[in-house]
């Protein structure tokens, strides 16, 4: 990954050729109110900007859904009408995969609407791109989508993480769920998925949909949660890096000691891991703490 996205005033690109020399590139010609609400869909290839500052008054009631796969090459798919997409959290609770964006609009409601009908289009309603609105009892609210193949696992506040068979999207069926009070979010290497717990990592085999296992948990404080390769870090106070690919029980192969600095975000170039920090300014966000993780044992 050689780009950092940081939106602001308006969509800009960040890129590094080297870790320590970052360079900035010019700022994409998609504007609009100030952003700080998006959705960055699984593939990392678009992103969902949403506009929500109340105290302009006037508020820009558009969301822009953009192409962001050739960063030198930004563009416009969709643009789409609908105060739905404002929760003023910083990032819409759902999931934007493969062109579907799932919301959790009201209390165990998932709701679905397929952006790829919006492309190349102003949508004034958004209602006129749902696909399906379905009760949840599990899942309260805060719920967090991710897409493997045909299966949509669904996480956020309550007692269990779902596994739905979207084969037929507009018919979604639960074919089983793993009994779990919290999940905010989702990291995927292969069969191995990362459930983002509360202070706790679930770690679980999703090789077979109908039966996900298991596999490990791990009790951490962490901010941030990433797979480079067959090795998981997670960020803390400290970089903690285990190695998923000896057993299925994760090995704890190194620790970084960072501290005092809290880290906040992981992202990776080449053989770098870029640690963003806490305290760090973020208006400019490659100013941040670089490890090399060319070594992990």
């Amino acid at each position: 990954m050689d780009y950092i996205w940081h939106l602001q005033v308006d969509l800009q690109r960040f890129c590094t050729r080297h870790p320590f020399t970052p360079t900035v590139l010019y700022p994409s010609t998609i504007k609009m109110r100030p952003t700080n609400q998006f959705q960055m869909a699984q593939d990392k290839n678009s992103v969902l900007l949403t506009s929500w500052e109340p105290s302009l008054g006037n508020m820009d009631n558009w969301s822009r859904w953009v192409d962001i796969s050739d960063p030198h090459n930004i563009q416009l798919l969709a643009t789409i009408s609908s105060t739905k997409l404002k929760s003023g959290s910083g990032c819409i609770q759902g999931g934007l995969c493969n062109g579907y964006l799932y919301m959790n609009e009201q209390v165990n409601h998932l709701v679905c609407y397929n952006l790829n009908a919006a492309k190349g289009k102003m949508v004034s309603d958004i209602n006129t791109l749902k696909v399906f609105d379905i009760v949840i009892t599990g899942i309260t609210y805060n719920m967090y989508a991710h897409e493997i193949n045909n299966y949509l696992y669904l996480g956020g506040n309550g007692s269990h993480i779902y596994v739905f068979d979207i084969s037929n999207r507009n018919i979604p069926k639960i074919i089983s769920h793993i009994d779990e009070q919290l999940s905010t979010g989702f990291e995927q290497n292969g069969n191995i998925l990362v459930s983002k717990g509360n202070n706790k990592l679930l770690l679980i085999d999703v090789n077979h949909p109908e039966n996900p296992q298991l596999l490990y948990r791990i009790n951490s404080l962490y901010s941030d949660v990433k797979f480079h390769g067959d090795y998981l870090y997670i960020s803390d106070n400290f970089i903690s890096i285990y190695d998923l690919a000896s057993s299925k029980k994760p090995k704890l192969v190194k620790h970084i000691n960072v501290a005092p600095e809290k880290l906040s975000h992981l992202n990776f170039i080449g053989n770098y891991i870029m640690a963003s920090s806490l305290t760090t300014n973020n208006s400019y966000p490659m100013q941040n703490t670089v490890y090399f993780t060319g070594n992990t044992k």
